[in-house]
């Protein structure tokens, strides 16, 4: 089973701004939606905040150090890191045999990264090379652990024609 993190980094591994990305790639959503489907996914309360909706057939794991009152149909809050991965990997449990490829997809923000990092085995790094404004970052990662499986540059087709790159990483052995 394999514990991902799914991240979208500009320059100076800039994430976000206001709680908000400050970019729009409509490409790296379907990136990200065609990775995440049918996965459980662990985000804190501000990255699931702005997302504004659930996300749609995927089990959404909220972290929050407060009580939640709201409630959503697939979605469950939890105020522990190490409880949001075992209800994952029970969630993953209760659904082998199906498309599920035995993974839990981390997705954000800053401190549930920093809290993945020692036990992630993959990353899927969208890197923008763009410096933009920004007050949320990822968090640094060193390198020589992680192994680049794939990656894939594109262009955006607009007027900006900003570079961005897919970068699969694992873990090194």
């Amino acid at each position: 089973m394999h514990i991902s993190l799914i991240v979208a980094v500009a320059d100076d591994w800039a994430m976000g701004l206001d709680n908000n990305i400050p970019w729009h790639l409509s490409d790296d959503l379907k990136r990200f939606k065609s990775i995440t489907w049918g996965k459980p996914v662990i985000m804190g309360r501000k990255t699931f905040d702005s997302l504004k909706k659930p996300l749609t057939n995927r089990l959404n794991i909220v972290l929050s150090r407060n009580p939640i009152t709201a409630q959503h149909s697939n979605v469950i809050y939890c105020s522990s890191f190490d409880t949001a991965v075992q209800i994952a990997k029970k969630h993953i449990d209760s659904t082998l045999g199906s498309e599920n490829r035995s993974e839990i997809i981390i997705a954000g923000g800053s401190a549930i990264y920093r809290l993945a990092l020692p036990i992630a085995t993959k990353i899927y790094l969208t890197r923008l090379y763009k410096k933009v404004k920004a007050d949320t970052y990822f968090p640094k990662i060193d390198l020589q652990y992680w192994q680049v499986m794939s990656s894939e540059i594109h262009t955006t087709q607009d007027a900006e024609a900003i570079k961005y790159e897919y970068i699969n990483l694992i873990k090194g052995t």
